[in-house]
């Protein structure tokens, strides 16, 4: 055990020499069993009480015998920040060519209809346009308060309308601080691939509803995400969160498996409902984060 294993640990090399290996991981039984059956696998999320570290297990062989295992993990912290700077990019450049393909439509449609001549009409749908996408903006802004949420949920609406769906966010919405266990970047995962995937499952309906809301209450925080589309099979259920698992064709199959990862490791669960009045909804549940002073 080296000084920056015992650190993520929060115990001392010195006491802990000679003690069982069990007992250091005990809130880990999961890394117990990969020490137990010398197995190998690398820069795997794992929990150890609080933290979430990245954890590689490679088995040491001496001859043709296994005779143990050297299990290193590393802070996640780091590599959260990368992977939301490089996520952060990566969603503005999709909003930016999202807006700009909306843009370049309303252009469109005021310059035919200045052309018919109806400059009145013209002028009714620029304002209209207009206080739509700020009535949201300042809603967003008003109730949720992680700027990299508030963000995606906008980015979304300007992919709605380049599908031609309609997309809301619940006026019910109200988040203060990210869930216990869960980053800005964990938080593009799981809710940017749910409302993808609703976007998806309406794309090509003729009622193509997509709506989001993410409430904040004593103790949890609630994500509901629901659309207009066909019902969820029972075949297609049990399977859906599995890698590679996909009715989309080859080479998908793993938003899912990547927020179900997320929501398991952070202690949550997703469940989700075929409605009697028509569509699905996904709903997820998380802890929340204590009140800070």
């Amino acid at each position: 055990l080296n000084d920056e294993g015992a650190r993520i640990l929060g115990v001392n090399v010195a006491d802990s020499v000679g003690g069982k290996v069990g007992e250091l991981l005990d809130s880990s039984p999961r890394l117990v069993e990969v020490l137990e059956n010398c197995e190998e696998f690398h820069d795997q999320e794992k929990r150890i009480g609080d933290s979430i570290v990245l954890a590689t297990s490679v088995p040491i062989v001496v001859g043709e015998e296994v005779i143990g295992t050297v299990l290193s993990f590393r802070d996640r912290t780091e590599f959260i920040r990368l992977a939301e700077e490089w996520t952060g990019i990566h969603r503005f450049f999709e909003l930016l060519r999202a807006q700009a393909h909306e843009f370049k439509n309303k252009l469109h449609t005021i310059s035919g209809l200045i052309q018919l001549g109806q400059s009145d009409e013209a002028v009714e749908f620029i304002v209209e346009s207009y206080d739509k996408h700020l009535s949201l903006l300042q809603a967003l802004q008003h109730r949720i308060k992680d700027p990299v949420m508030c963000a995606l949920l906008l980015g979304k609406e300007s992919r709605a309308l380049e599908l031609g769906i309609d997309y809301s966010v619940s006026a019910r919405s109200f988040l203060e601080y990210l869930p216990k266990g869960i980053s800005s970047g964990d938080m593009v995962i799981i809710l940017g691939n749910l409302i993808e995937n609703a976007l998806e499952a309406v794309s090509g309906l003729e009622i193509r509803k997509v709506e989001v809301e993410v409430r904040e209450d004593e103790g949890f925080v609630e994500i509901r995400i629901k659309n207009s589309g066909q019902p969820i099979s029972d075949t297609i259920g049990r399977q859906m969160y599995e890698r590679g698992i996909s009715t989309k064709g080859e080479h998908r199959g793993i938003g899912l498996s990547l927020v179900r990862e997320k929501i398991e490791m952070a202690g949550g669960k997703i469940s989700y409902e075929n409605l009697p009045t028509g569509g699905v909804e996904f709903v997820v549940i998380l802890t929340a984060a204590e009140r800070r002073i």
